[in-house]
């Protein structure tokens, strides 16, 4: 099994500042970004099967990408009154989660994804119990 959490270009936020200020742009964490489609694909071109696919709240590259707007440095912190967006903040956290919460089930996109993937080649069936127990969904596959 296979498992990737890795940024979302599709997410909604990477919308609103991928021109520059997007919380998700890890270099040289990330040298590549997908979307879900780019990713599913580039998974059964290499072979495998996607067992689940979907997003979790990206709570981070929204608070970062706030920071990032604002000039603020995502390291340490200042002296300006917009120094309460940071990850320590838990009422930001919640209220950031609870926003990706509420988009992904109006059928949003985060800007975090998974995939759970199997080798195609790989005989034997999918385990859904696994795969519940790592999503906390029922599996559905290929999406």
């Amino acid at each position: 099994m296979l498992v990737i959490d890795t940024p979302n270009r599709g997410g909604w936020d990477y919308r609103l500042f991928r021109r520059r200020y997007w919380g998700g742009y890890h270099i040289p964490r990330h040298f590549h970004l997908f979307d879900l489609a780019s990713l599913a694909r580039l998974l059964k071109e290499t072979g495998y099967a996607i067992q689940a696919q979907g997003c979790t709240p990206s709570i981070a590259f929204w608070i970062i990408s706030f920071r990032n707007a604002l000039g603020l440095n995502s390291l340490g912190r200042g002296r300006s009154l917009a120094e309460f967006l940071n990850l320590k903040n838990l009422p930001v956290v919640g209220a950031f989660f609870v926003l990706d919460l509420i988009w992904s089930k109006l059928g949003g996109q985060t800007s975090n994804q998974f995939a759970l993937a199997t080798r195609a080649d790989a005989a034997g069936p999918s385990r859904p119990e696994t795969l519940r127990a790592v999503t906390g969904k029922n599996p559905t596959p290929g999406h």
